[in-house]
């Protein structure tokens, strides 16, 4: 594969979704419990697909604008990235 084989994924996350409102309900022993699974699961699909992650990426920080006014927090949806190589996107 050549470089135009390789993509840029980017995760995203509404926190106003039901998914996030039925997280924020669990208790913190639920969340953590749920985390943990999540993260054998991330670790899994990694190993699994090793030979095409390209960059492993990362969690994207907080947002800022910056205007006449100054600089502000903002929300955006973007949350996560990775570099793949694939045949198609």
């Amino acid at each position: 594969m050549s470089t135009n084989d390789t993509y840029l994924a980017v995760f995203t996350s509404n926190k106003t979704s039901p998914r996030w409102q039925a997280w924020y309900a669990m208790s913190d022993g639920e969340r953590r419990a749920k985390d943990e699974e999540g993260l054998a699961a991330l670790k899994a699909w990694d190993e699994e697909h090793k030979n095409a992650i390209v960059y492993e990426g990362g969690p994207l920080d907080p947002t800022k604008r910056t205007s006449p006014d100054g600089v502000a927090d903002v929300v955006n949806e973007l949350t996560v990235f990775v570099v793949v190589r694939a045949a198609t996107p």
